[in-house]
């Protein structure tokens, strides 16, 4: 982790039932990225299974990431 140098988003799924809680942070603290971004989905589970609107957050957090850094085009 401490050779990327790539932006990076790190999102941590507050109810994980597949990666432990503590991993996603160590990921984020070990990265070595000047350009990092930490975001907890508050009661996501790891596939987000029966729970629509905790996966349409994680997807327009994905979405304003990637477009805030100009790695995503938005057509008007």
């Amino acid at each position: 982790m401490r050779s990327i140098r790539a932006p990076l988003p790190v999102i941590e799924n507050s109810a994980d039932d597949g990666v432990p809680q503590p991993h996603p942070r160590m990921m984020f603290e070990a990265a070595g990225s000047p350009d990092k971004t930490f975001h907890v989905i508050r009661g996501a589970n790891h596939y987000y299974a029966g729970q629509p609107e905790l996966l349409r957050e994680a997807v327009a957090f994905a979405r304003e990431w990637l477009v805030e850094r100009r790695l995503l085009a938005i057509e008007a």
